[in-house]
């Protein structure tokens, strides 16, 4: 029983896989590192330009206090409580106004774009890479 398990394991194996330049190509396409890493760039990039092109909320603040050592029994209509309300745009408007937001949005798009070219040349110098190692295999 041994001997037929150990010449189980030293026989030659009787399929090889092999590797086409086809295979190799796909399978860097689906499952390359770099590839996912180029992608998630021109994510990121999308995701920064769709944040660039929003506005800030507004800012609604309140506050309450007393005066002390104030007489307001001295004053008729007068108190020493104090209120105050704040509305604020977070300067969205000025930023209209102005053409910072369309610039901002610029930016943002050419910022795309340049991850999009990131990414290609990536892809192109991967590939060459992947198919010179390819190639230096078929060689060997």
């Amino acid at each position: 029983m041994l001997a037929l398990a150990l010449a189980a394991l030293l026989a030659p194996p009787t399929q090889v896989a092999v590797l086409t330049r086809e295979a190799a190509l796909q399978r860097f396409r689906e499952r390359g590192f770099d590839r996912v890493l180029a992608d998630v760039q021109v994510e990121a990039a999308r995701a920064d330009a769709t944040s660039a092109g929003a506005s800030p909320n507004p800012t609604l603040s309140g506050s309450v206090g007393r005066s002390f050592g104030y007489d307001a029994a001295q004053c008729p209509g007068c108190s020493a409580a104090q209120v105050g309300v704040g509305l604020s745009d977070n300067a969205a408007l000025w930023d209209l106004v102005v053409g910072k937001k369309a610039l901002r949005a610029a930016v943002a798009q050419a910022s795309v774009q340049a991850a999009q070219h990131n990414r290609d040349a990536a892809l192109r110098t991967l590939t060459a890479a992947l198919l010179q190692q390819f190639y230096a295999a078929v060689q060997a």
